[in-house]
């Protein structure tokens, strides 16, 4: 059984502080053309992802500097849907910036998951490939990233065990989709290609 590129979720895997305690993902606000700042601290070392996710009412910039002062990821789209994968390491502090561009505030959903797992495969011009994956037992916040070769659209869609629709990601660009999950269920993610030759992906 082949599986797709999981993210566990982050609350028993680091520390992130602000203004209130971290709990896997949370919700913030920054001001109107102002920055909110998280000092993120890993319990071990590997590979995360770290997201934002605003209200869409301005633009968001993600930036994340090493203890050092060094920038070392940064997503500045036009939006306010921003992610960032990079490696760190544990105990060492990290510093989070969320920037507001626009002239009013912005709710936002930031989350940190470590990379759990992933698998490299090829899915043909016009077709659909389909993985299962489980759940864990406990449950939990569940974050599925898709990233293609860049030469066809490709979309994601993840089904629950009977078949309803659970999320899907359906733009241009890479897909990065989040869901909380039910303890032990078994998931069917499904990739299609739209486009007229194969798409590698991860």
């Amino acid at each position: 059984m082949n599986r797709f590129a999981m993210i566990t979720a982050f609350a028993a895997a680091a520390a992130l502080t602000a203004g209130s305690a971290f709990a896997g993902s949370q919700s913030e606000r920054v001001q109107a053309n102002d920055t909110e700042i998280f000092t993120y601290t890993p319990d071990g070392s590997g590979e995360v992802i770290i997201c934002i996710d605003g209200d869409g009412d301005t633009d968001l910039d993600l930036y994340v500097y090493d203890d050092g002062g060094n920038l070392i990821a940064s997503d500045l789209s036009l939006d306010d849907n921003e992610l960032v994968r990079l490696r760190v390491r544990d105990g060492r502090d990290y510093e989070i910036q969320v920037r507001n561009l626009g002239n009013v505030f912005n709710d936002f959903d930031l989350e940190v998951s470590f990379v759990d797992e992933s698998v490299n495969d090829r899915v043909n011009a016009n077709a659909s490939v389909t993985f299962d994956y489980r759940a864990p037992r406990r449950g939990g916040t569940l974050a599925f990233t898709l990233h293609g070769d860049g030469d066809t659209d490709l979309d994601i869609r993840i089904y629950d065990s009977r078949g309803n629709l659970v999320v899907q990601g359906l733009s241009f660009d890479d897909h990065y989709l989040v869901f909380d999950s039910n303890p032990g269920e078994e998931y069917e993610i499904e990739i299609s290609n739209l486009g007229d030759v194969f798409n590698v992906f991860t």
